[in-house]
Protein backbone atom coordinates (compact mmCIF):
# COMPACT_ATOMS: atom_id res chain seq x y z
CA UNK A 1 0.00 0.00 0.00
CA UNK A 2 2.66 2.49 -0.96
CA UNK A 3 4.54 0.99 1.42
CA UNK A 4 8.58 -0.23 1.85
CA UNK A 5 9.41 -3.88 1.35
CA UNK A 6 9.41 -5.57 4.87
CA UNK A 7 12.62 -7.10 6.14
CA UNK A 8 11.73 -10.62 5.85
CA UNK A 9 12.32 -13.47 3.84
CA UNK A 10 10.54 -16.53 3.27
CA UNK A 11 12.62 -19.77 3.81
CA UNK A 12 10.59 -22.14 2.45
CA UNK A 13 11.74 -26.22 1.33
CA UNK A 14 15.53 -26.16 1.17
CA UNK A 15 16.20 -29.73 0.46
CA UNK A 16 14.08 -32.91 -0.65
CA UNK A 17 11.97 -34.58 2.86
CA UNK A 18 13.29 -37.94 2.11
CA UNK A 19 15.30 -39.62 4.66
CA UNK A 20 18.85 -39.97 3.14
CA UNK A 21 20.36 -43.59 3.43
CA UNK A 22 22.98 -44.58 6.06
CA UNK A 23 26.27 -45.65 5.12
CA UNK A 24 26.60 -49.63 4.82
CA UNK A 25 28.07 -51.41 7.97
CA UNK A 26 28.29 -51.00 11.62
CA UNK A 27 28.83 -47.02 12.38
CA UNK A 28 28.73 -44.77 15.33
CA UNK A 29 24.87 -43.16 15.72
CA UNK A 30 24.37 -39.88 13.30
CA UNK A 31 23.25 -36.79 14.88
CA UNK A 32 19.81 -37.51 12.73
CA UNK A 33 19.16 -41.01 14.26
CA UNK A 34 20.75 -40.38 17.69
CA UNK A 35 18.79 -36.98 18.43
CA UNK A 36 16.66 -35.39 15.44
CA UNK A 37 14.60 -38.73 15.05
CA UNK A 38 13.86 -39.78 19.17
CA UNK A 39 12.74 -35.64 19.52
CA UNK A 40 10.31 -36.16 16.29
CA UNK A 41 9.30 -39.38 17.77
CA UNK A 42 8.10 -37.89 21.34
CA UNK A 43 6.55 -34.83 19.88
CA UNK A 44 4.94 -36.04 16.76
CA UNK A 45 3.78 -39.68 17.98
CA UNK A 46 0.94 -38.45 20.86
CA UNK A 47 -0.68 -36.69 17.80
CA UNK A 48 -3.03 -39.72 16.47
CA UNK A 49 -4.00 -37.51 13.02
CA UNK A 50 0.04 -38.07 11.95
CA UNK A 51 1.34 -40.87 10.64
CA UNK A 52 4.15 -42.70 11.95
CA UNK A 53 6.37 -42.17 8.79
CA UNK A 54 6.69 -38.58 10.46
CA UNK A 55 8.69 -39.86 13.26
CA UNK A 56 11.74 -40.20 11.21
CA UNK A 57 13.38 -37.29 10.24
CA UNK A 58 13.20 -35.42 7.19
CA UNK A 59 16.11 -35.67 6.43
CA UNK A 60 20.26 -35.68 7.50
CA UNK A 61 21.50 -32.71 9.21
CA UNK A 62 24.94 -34.48 9.98
CA UNK A 63 26.87 -31.99 8.34
CA UNK A 64 25.30 -29.01 9.68
CA UNK A 65 26.88 -27.18 12.69
CA UNK A 66 25.75 -27.72 16.30
CA UNK A 67 23.83 -24.41 16.14
CA UNK A 68 21.68 -25.24 13.01
CA UNK A 69 21.11 -29.11 14.18
CA UNK A 70 19.77 -27.48 17.69
CA UNK A 71 17.87 -25.03 15.42
CA UNK A 72 16.01 -27.33 13.25
CA UNK A 73 14.72 -29.79 16.09
CA UNK A 74 13.28 -26.84 17.96
CA UNK A 75 11.61 -25.95 14.62
CA UNK A 76 10.70 -29.82 13.69
CA UNK A 77 8.91 -29.99 17.32
CA UNK A 78 7.30 -26.78 17.20
CA UNK A 79 5.78 -28.03 13.54
CA UNK A 80 4.07 -30.99 14.76
CA UNK A 81 2.51 -28.91 17.79
CA UNK A 82 1.16 -26.39 15.57
CA UNK A 83 0.36 -28.34 13.05
CA UNK A 84 -2.12 -30.08 15.60
CA UNK A 85 -3.33 -27.15 17.51
CA UNK A 86 -4.18 -25.17 15.02
CA UNK A 87 -1.54 -22.32 14.74
CA UNK A 88 0.87 -23.34 12.43
CA UNK A 89 2.43 -20.71 10.36
CA UNK A 90 5.42 -20.41 8.04
CA UNK A 91 8.79 -19.10 9.65
CA UNK A 92 10.30 -16.93 7.49
CA UNK A 93 14.10 -13.63 8.00
CA UNK A 94 15.68 -11.79 6.36
CA UNK A 95 15.13 -9.20 3.50
CA UNK A 96 12.10 -9.91 1.81
CA UNK A 97 10.94 -7.92 -1.75
CA UNK A 98 6.90 -9.10 -0.98
CA UNK A 99 4.95 -7.49 2.15
CA UNK A 100 2.82 -10.85 1.96
CA UNK A 101 2.38 -12.42 5.19
CA UNK A 102 0.12 -15.10 3.27
CA UNK A 103 2.58 -18.30 1.87
CA UNK A 104 1.37 -18.81 -1.48
CA UNK A 105 2.20 -22.68 -1.20
CA UNK A 106 0.77 -23.68 1.98
CA UNK A 107 -2.21 -21.15 2.46
CA UNK A 108 -0.36 -20.45 5.61
CA UNK A 109 0.46 -17.18 7.09
CA UNK A 110 3.97 -16.33 8.33
CA UNK A 111 5.66 -15.05 10.89
CA UNK A 112 9.26 -13.62 11.34
CA UNK A 113 11.29 -15.32 13.63
CA UNK A 114 14.52 -12.37 13.06
CA UNK A 115 15.23 -9.59 10.27
CA UNK A 116 17.89 -9.04 8.54
CA UNK A 117 20.76 -10.35 11.10
CA UNK A 118 20.59 -14.28 11.64
CA UNK A 119 22.53 -16.63 12.85
CA UNK A 120 22.55 -21.05 12.24
CA UNK A 121 20.42 -21.68 14.74
CA UNK A 122 17.60 -18.85 13.32
CA UNK A 123 18.34 -20.86 9.56
CA UNK A 124 17.95 -24.36 11.65
CA UNK A 125 14.66 -23.42 13.09
CA UNK A 126 12.93 -22.26 9.98
CA UNK A 127 14.20 -25.17 8.05
CA UNK A 128 13.45 -27.70 10.60
CA UNK A 129 9.56 -25.82 10.90
CA UNK A 130 8.73 -25.33 7.37
CA UNK A 131 9.94 -28.65 6.19
CA UNK A 132 8.31 -30.72 8.61
CA UNK A 133 4.74 -28.46 7.98
CA UNK A 134 5.54 -28.89 4.09
CA UNK A 135 5.83 -32.84 4.87
CA UNK A 136 2.79 -33.38 6.65
CA UNK A 137 0.20 -30.82 4.15
CA UNK A 138 2.10 -33.42 1.36
CA UNK A 139 0.87 -36.28 3.75
CA UNK A 140 -2.18 -35.61 5.16
CA UNK A 141 -3.77 -32.60 2.93
CA UNK A 142 -3.94 -28.39 4.13
CA UNK A 143 -5.45 -28.14 7.16
CA UNK A 144 -8.85 -26.50 7.68
CA UNK A 145 -7.01 -22.91 8.61
CA UNK A 146 -5.22 -22.67 5.41
CA UNK A 147 -6.40 -20.81 2.54
CA UNK A 148 -4.88 -22.68 -0.34
CA UNK A 149 -8.19 -23.06 -1.37
CA UNK A 150 -9.09 -19.74 -2.32
CA UNK A 151 -5.73 -18.99 -3.74
CA UNK A 152 -7.30 -18.66 -7.19
CA UNK A 153 -8.96 -15.64 -5.63
CA UNK A 154 -6.68 -13.96 -3.14
CA UNK A 155 -4.05 -14.07 -6.12
CA UNK A 156 -6.36 -11.91 -8.33
CA UNK A 157 -7.98 -9.76 -6.09
CA UNK A 158 -8.79 -7.46 -8.98
CA UNK A 159 -10.70 -10.23 -10.98
CA UNK A 160 -12.73 -11.41 -7.74
CA UNK A 161 -13.99 -8.13 -6.96
CA UNK A 162 -14.93 -6.97 -10.99
CA UNK A 163 -16.76 -10.54 -10.13
CA UNK A 164 -19.12 -9.39 -7.39
CA UNK A 165 -22.61 -8.12 -8.12
CA UNK A 166 -25.50 -7.32 -5.99
CA UNK A 167 -25.36 -7.18 -2.04
CA UNK A 168 -21.56 -8.33 -2.21
CA UNK A 169 -19.98 -5.86 -4.60
CA UNK A 170 -17.85 -3.10 -3.41
CA UNK A 171 -19.20 -0.55 -1.08
CA UNK A 172 -17.90 2.68 -0.37
CA UNK A 173 -15.71 3.31 2.97
CA UNK A 174 -15.49 6.93 4.09
CA UNK A 175 -12.74 8.04 7.00
CA UNK A 176 -15.16 9.25 9.96
CA UNK A 177 -18.07 8.35 8.13
CA UNK A 178 -20.92 5.48 9.04
CA UNK A 179 -20.01 2.40 9.46
CA UNK A 180 -20.31 -0.10 6.07
CA UNK A 181 -22.65 -3.62 7.04
CA UNK A 182 -21.52 -6.89 5.34
CA UNK A 183 -22.78 -10.24 5.63
CA UNK A 184 -26.34 -9.24 6.05
CA UNK A 185 -25.30 -6.70 8.54
CA UNK A 186 -23.48 -9.20 11.22
CA UNK A 187 -20.68 -7.03 10.46
CA UNK A 188 -19.60 -3.64 10.46
CA UNK A 189 -16.32 -1.92 9.04
CA UNK A 190 -15.59 1.72 10.15
CA UNK A 191 -12.64 4.09 9.52
CA UNK A 192 -11.54 6.59 12.15
CA UNK A 193 -8.99 6.61 10.33
CA UNK A 194 -8.38 3.43 11.95
CA UNK A 195 -10.16 0.64 10.97
CA UNK A 196 -12.26 -1.08 12.79
CA UNK A 197 -14.55 -4.45 12.59
CA UNK A 198 -17.88 -5.25 14.85
CA UNK A 199 -19.06 -8.70 14.33
CA UNK A 200 -22.16 -8.78 16.22
CA UNK A 201 -21.98 -5.87 17.64
CA UNK A 202 -18.88 -6.31 19.10
CA UNK A 203 -15.35 -5.58 18.07
CA UNK A 204 -13.03 -7.73 17.08
CA UNK A 205 -10.53 -8.12 19.36
CA UNK A 206 -7.01 -9.00 17.45
CA UNK A 207 -3.78 -10.27 19.31
CA UNK A 208 -0.45 -9.68 17.78
CA UNK A 209 2.57 -12.34 17.84
CA UNK A 210 3.84 -10.41 21.18
CA UNK A 211 0.45 -10.86 22.91
CA UNK A 212 -0.59 -7.17 22.31
CA UNK A 213 -4.41 -6.87 22.50
CA UNK A 214 -5.82 -4.06 19.72
CA UNK A 215 -9.29 -3.70 18.31
CA UNK A 216 -7.40 -1.08 15.11
CA UNK A 217 -6.10 -2.17 12.17
CA UNK A 218 -4.02 0.52 10.41
CA UNK A 219 -3.69 1.27 6.99
CA UNK A 220 0.04 2.25 5.75
CA UNK A 221 0.09 4.75 3.02
CA UNK A 222 2.29 7.37 1.96
CA UNK A 223 -0.35 9.59 0.85
CA UNK A 224 -4.46 9.28 1.64
CA UNK A 225 -6.64 7.49 -1.60
CA UNK A 226 -9.22 9.21 -3.19
CA UNK A 227 -11.61 6.49 -2.66
CA UNK A 228 -11.67 3.10 -0.27
CA UNK A 229 -13.80 0.37 -1.23
CA UNK A 230 -14.62 -3.03 0.71
CA UNK A 231 -16.19 -6.65 0.12
CA UNK A 232 -16.10 -9.27 2.00
CA UNK A 233 -13.74 -12.28 0.97
CA UNK A 234 -14.83 -15.43 -0.65
CA UNK A 235 -17.01 -17.48 1.90
CA UNK A 236 -15.43 -19.20 4.09
CA UNK A 237 -12.07 -17.28 4.45
CA UNK A 238 -12.24 -14.99 6.81
CA UNK A 239 -10.75 -12.28 5.01
CA UNK A 240 -11.69 -8.53 4.03
CA UNK A 241 -10.45 -7.21 0.69
CA UNK A 242 -10.25 -2.97 0.20
CA UNK A 243 -9.43 -1.36 -2.72
CA UNK A 244 -8.05 2.44 -2.31
CA UNK A 245 -8.00 4.59 -5.45
CA UNK A 246 -5.30 7.28 -5.22
CA UNK A 247 -5.09 11.05 -7.32
CA UNK A 248 -2.40 9.35 -9.94
CA UNK A 249 -5.56 6.28 -10.62
CA UNK A 250 -3.03 3.59 -8.92
CA UNK A 251 -5.14 1.27 -7.45
CA UNK A 252 -4.55 -1.01 -4.67
CA UNK A 253 -5.88 -3.77 -3.50
CA UNK A 254 -5.91 -5.52 0.01
CA UNK A 255 -6.36 -8.26 1.86
CA UNK A 256 -7.50 -8.36 5.87
CA UNK A 257 -7.07 -11.05 7.82
CA UNK A 258 -10.12 -11.20 10.25
CA UNK A 259 -8.23 -13.79 12.38
CA UNK A 260 -5.56 -11.83 13.12
CA UNK A 261 -6.03 -8.38 12.07
CA UNK A 262 -2.73 -8.81 9.92
CA UNK A 263 -2.65 -7.67 6.06
CA UNK A 264 -1.81 -10.86 4.28
CA UNK A 265 -1.00 -9.75 0.89
CA UNK A 266 -1.57 -6.58 -1.56
CA UNK A 267 -1.71 -6.17 -5.32
CA UNK A 268 -1.21 -2.53 -7.11
CA UNK A 269 -2.65 -1.79 -10.17
CA UNK A 270 -0.58 1.36 -12.25
CA UNK A 271 -2.59 3.79 -15.16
Amino acid sequence: MHSSALCWSSLLVLASCGEQPSPAGSHSPSFTEAVLAPTLSTTVAPHTALSSSRREAPRSLDGDSAEYRAGYVRGAAEAAQEFENGSARIRVYGMRVSSDTLDRETGLNVIPLAGCIVDDEIKGRAAGYNEVITKLIEDHGAPPYSRKRWERELYNLGGYLSSLTGKDALLPLHIGGRGVPLRGGKMVVSMSPQLHVYAEGAPIVWTDRWGNRSTTADFIWSTVPKRIEVADGPTGSDVLIFRSTFADKTVEHAVLDLRSGEWLRQETAFP
